[in-house]
């Protein structure tokens, strides 16, 4: 038989198995529970707090915010790292008071596949585009060898502090 309860105060520990409680029920002060809130309507709070982990039921089972309800800023502690994708396979991570890494030859891409930016091993930062690579500065400065593979097409004066070979 069900009981309808209304006003119910308690001051010490209550031990209950089930309670049901309808949208109107408030709670003042701590809530203790051992075990799952369950619930099929929204939580809504002034902050949520989490001590070890906010995780979703099932993987990639739940998204954090919407399309229209977009969070303002994401906060990470120092070396702090995002794992992209079901097996962790892409990370950024936050190296302190320097910027951010993506983990090993790893893409950064623009529009498609074909244009992108990573390192392509550990010595070589690899830049790729279809067409064209378009560098936009008053002053490009270039310090190495230049293995050049195709034609040189300049508008504008060379000048060269050393002797040239042409051949």
């Amino acid at each position: 038989a069900s009981q309808e309860w209304r006003n119910i105060f308690i001051d010490g520990t209550a031990h209950i198995d089930t309670l049901d409680i309808d949208e109107n029920a408030t709670v003042a002060g701590t809530l203790g529970v051992t075990g799952a809130i369950t619930g099929s309507s929204t939580i809504v709070g002034t902050t949520i707090s989490a001590s070890t982990a906010f995780v979703p039921t099932i993987a990639d089972g739940a998204t954090l915010g919407t399309a229209s309800l977009e969070f303002g800023d994401l906060y990470l502690g120092d070396s702090g790292v995002i794992y992209l994708g079901a097996d962790q396979d892409v990370t950024l991570t936050h190296i302190p008071d320097t910027g951010v890494r993506v983990n090993s030859t790893n893409k950064i891409e623009f529009n498609d596949a074909s244009q992108f930016i990573h390192g392509s091993s550990a010595t070589v930062l690899s830049l790729g585009a279809t067409d064209e690579i378009d560098l936009t500065a008053t002053a490009i400065d270039v310090n190495g060898t230049v293995d050049m593979s195709s034609t040189l097409a300049v508008t504008g004066n060379v000048t060269m502090s050393a002797d040239a070979t042409v051949g």
